[in-house]
This record gives C-alpha cells, sequence and structure tokens, in this order.
C-alpha cells in the first residue's frame, strides 16, 4: 500500500472570513468586541503559544494597533484573523495616539499588541490606556522616592497609600496624595519593602475639559506663581503635573504677549 501523506498544518493555509479565527485549520468564530481599550499579550516565542481568548479579542475588535504590522501580521495570518493592523509605535505614537484615542471616543473596540509578551511597559502603550481604577505597585527601597516623583508627574493628584513590610513586625501604612508623597519624599524610610496603593481618578476630575481647564489655570495665574497655580489645577482636575505645567508655560506666554 502506499504510504498516507503527512497531514499539513492547515491554520496558516485555511482562509477565515472576517469575525472568525482558525483553531486547527478549523473557523471559530468571534463575537463582537465591545467598545473599548483591550491589551493582548503575544507569544515571545512560539506562535502555538497564544491563548483562545487572546485569538477571540483579536478577532472581535474593530482594529489591532501594534508595533511592527509586520511582526503582528505573522501572528494574524497564522489564524486566519483578518482584523485591520495599524502600527503604533515610540516613533509615530504622537500622531498615531490622537487617531485611535479618536475611534475609542466613537466606539470602536481597539486591540494594542507589542512585537512579543504584553505591551505598554517598553512601547507608547501607556501613553493610550488611562487606567481610572486602583492600581498596586510593588517598588524596592532604593527606588521609592524617584518613584513617588514620577507617579506624582504623570497620574496627577490621586490619593495613595505607601505600604512597608507589609504582614511582618515593623509593618507601616501612611496614607495621603501623590502629590504630598512626592513633595516629602526624602523623609520616607527606604529600608523594607513597599507596596503603593494608588486610587483612582476622582469621578469630578474626569469630567474637566481642555476649555475648563484653560479656565481655571488663567484665574489662578492672575493672582498666583506658575508652580502654585499648577498645583491648585493638579488638585482640582486630576490630570498629570507634567500636562498642566506645560499648558500653564503656554497660556502664560499667550497672555504675556497678548498684554493681559
Amino acid at each position: 500500500m502506499r504510504a498516507k501523506p503527512a497531514p499539513i498544518n492547515t491554520e496558516s493555509a485555511t482562509a477565515a472570513a472576517d469575525g472568525t479565527f482558525l483553531v486547527a485549520g478549523h473557523p471559530v468564530a468571534a463575537p463582537k468586541a465591545t467598545p473599548g481599550l483591550y491589551l493582548v499579550a503575544t507569544p515571545i516565542g512560539n506562535l502555538r503559544d497564544i491563548t483562545l481568548r487572546a485569538l477571540e479579542t483579536l478577532a472581535g475588535v474593530d482594529i489591532i494597533a501594534c508595533e511592527d504590522t509586520r511582526i503582528t501580521r505573522r501572528l494574524t495570518e497564522r489564524y486566519g484573523i483578518k482584523t485591520e493592523l495599524t502600527p503604533y509605535h515610540e516613533h509615530n505614537a504622537a500622531i498615531a495616539r490622537a487617531s485611535i484615542l479618536a475611534r475609542l471616543a466613537q466606539g470602536a473596540s481597539v486591540a494594542l499588541v507589542s512585537d512579543a509578551g504584553t505591551p505598554l511597559v517598553s512601547d507608547p502603550g501607556f501613553k493610550l490606556a488611562r487606567i481610572d481604577a486602583t492600581i498596586v505597585i510593588f517598588e524596592t527601597g532604593s527606588r521609592i522616592r524617584e518613584a513617588l516623583a514620577d507617579l506624582a508627574e504623570i497620574l496627577g493628584a490621586r490619593e495613595a497609600a505607601i505600604c512597608r513590610e507589609l504582614t511582618k513586625i515593623h509593618e507601616e501604612v501612611a496614607r495621603t496624595t501623590l502629590a504630598e508623597f512626592a513633595s516629602n519624599a526624602r523623609g520616607v524610610e527606604t529600608r523594607g519593602e513597599f507596596v503603593l496603593v494608588i486610587g483612582p481618578p476622582h469621578p469630578d476630575a474626569r469630567e474637566l475639559t481642555n476649555e475648563a481647564l484653560d479656565d481655571l489655570l488663567r484665574g489662578q495665574l492672575k493672582h498666583q506663581s506658575v508652580k502654585d497655580a499648577v498645583a491648585h489645577a493638579v488638585e482640582l482636575s486630576g490630570r498629570p503635573r507634567r500636562e498642566v505645567y506645560a499648558r500653564a508655560l503656554e497660556l502664560a506666554k499667550k497672555d504675556k504677549r497678548a498684554g493681559r
């Protein structure tokens, strides 16, 4: 008898329709993803390490934002995923981010992936995925002061707790805002292990428009220094200090040129 031919891998050879993905060559329907941003981990080595949930998400969203479309296309073609790919990396982030955020605001579903692994760490994803939830961070004593300064600058005036040596005999917990922790960072004990618990932005802060922020800053700049005006605006708006400070400087220059 003639030997049977060896089975071929049909996962990359079989076509799939929009909204489906392939498993062992068989198309599987993916439900339409609800609007929002999805962070999807991709295989670091073998493409077969992808999870079914990741495939379902990639096939069900409106668009996939990725570092390199050529690399991500290897994954999507392997599993017959037809979702549109768009590049989003450090070099085009300023322009691409505006487009992606606009689509999200219009009710689109967007998956964010990196070339391998989980996005947000070494790519510009952290600038796109604002987290309106409690954040828990593990940090070392040698970096705690620098971490507090960075967090205050990036996340703005959020409530926070510094937990040192949790579950141990010298356990300590201190609570205030990130801004207060950052301004008093020199007095923070650096020995031991730390857990930082950062609360979500205040609900009212998320409703402050760019125009409202400008009005707030202009009002404060009339009778306060830029530093004090920024601190007040950060506290009320919940926006990152870096963003508010840059806007305050811009407004101050415009008003000076206008002779206000």
